[in-house]
């Protein structure tokens, strides 16, 4: 049999404005309904983190998210052959697919269908439930429509029509949630190494903080999975907060960072120390960071940085 190749219409960003999409903020919670406060990522649309776990702990308790969204208009645009995705008598439904990047772990979950071209469904709730030690450092959450079910009624569709189910008809919104840290988007990987080495080691493989990123790749914590310290680092102090070892690992790696950033670029110092703004997403930006939003006293000799860094962490 010949390999077929279909290539259909999906959702523009014209097609996304008309629907009038409005995201509702929403609340995790841990097993036992208690609340889990979030935070939002300084100047990062639609990016959040973990801000207070209470006693809630990614590697012990599951976690719920849940939340809304709506349309201000009808979903009526869909479902024109001309202009739209869908064939009059096909039916959308709406899904989520998230995944965790540092465990690799993913999923779909359906949000709602079917949604007819004469329905009045504007506002959807949506409910995800987290398996303790599924979740780790970023988690991605894209939303799209996907043909439910096709149109076999309406003769003469045409070819760019999507008339295959599960056929996915675009992206109208994503998030991102990081589960640790503090909205410093810092990586940290576990691995399993051996039981002799050490509980954690720093990699750091770049050449200019001005214009490359915070990645695995870059900069990254990795913590080894079989040291007899490990349950001691991710386990959880009275109250739910961090354990102190796990505060002082990041003190020491996030110094390590700053210096080692410092070093690469010798205008870096002065450049932070005079209030200039770089770009989003560089690891001058939260070098940056560090000291003028967290108070983080970034480009002192080392010795106040490390006290800085734990009085900042509480250590």
């Amino acid at each position: 049999m010949a390999n077929s190749f279909f290539s259909y219409k999906s959702l523009d960003s014209e097609m996304i404005e008309q629907l009038g999409f409005i995201w509702k903020p929403f609340d995790l919670s841990d097993n036992l309904g208690n609340t889990i406060d979030t935070g939002c990522v300084d100047g990062v649309p639609y990016t959040y983190f973990v801000n207070d776990r209470g006693n809630w702990s990614p590697t012990d308790d599951d976690l719920r998210i849940e939340g809304s969204f709506k349309f201000s208009n009808d979903l009526t645009n869909l479902f024109d052959t001309k202009k739209g995705v869908l064939g009059d008598n096909g039916t959308a439904g709406i899904a989520c697919d998230w995944i965790a990047k540092q465990t690799s772990v993913r999923n779909t979950v359906l949000i709602e269908s079917p949604i007819r071209k004469d329905s009045s469904l504007k506002e959807f709730n949506y409910s995800f439930v987290f398996p303790k030690g599924t979740l780790r450092g970023e988690v991605l959450f894209s939303f799209y429509f996907y043909v439910y079910s096709i149109d076999s009624t309406t003769p003469g569709l045409p070819s760019f029509i999507a008339n295959e189910k599960g056929v996915r008809l675009g992206e109208f919104f994503s998030f991102t949630l990081f589960i640790d840290g503090n909205g410093s988007l810092f990586p940290v990987v576990d691995y399993d190494g051996n039981p002799g080495d050490p509980l954690w080691r720093m990699t750091l493989d770049f050449s200019d903080p001005l214009s490359e990123t915070l990645s695995e790749k870059t900069c990254c914590l990795h913590i080894n999975r079989t040291h007899k310290a490990y349950e001691d680092l991710m386990g959880k102090r009275q109250g739910g907060s961090d354990s102190f070892l796990f505060k002082e690992v990041m003190a020491s790696a996030i110094q390590l960072l700053i210096e080692y950033s410092l070093s690469k670029d010798s205008e870096l110092r002065k450049l932070i120390d005079t209030g200039e703004s770089f770009d989003y997403g560089t690891i001058a930006y939260y070098i940056s960071r560090f000291q003028n939003s967290l108070g983080i006293k970034t480009t002192s000799p080392p010795q106040t940085l490390a006290e800085s860094l734990r009085e900042y962490l509480e250590v």
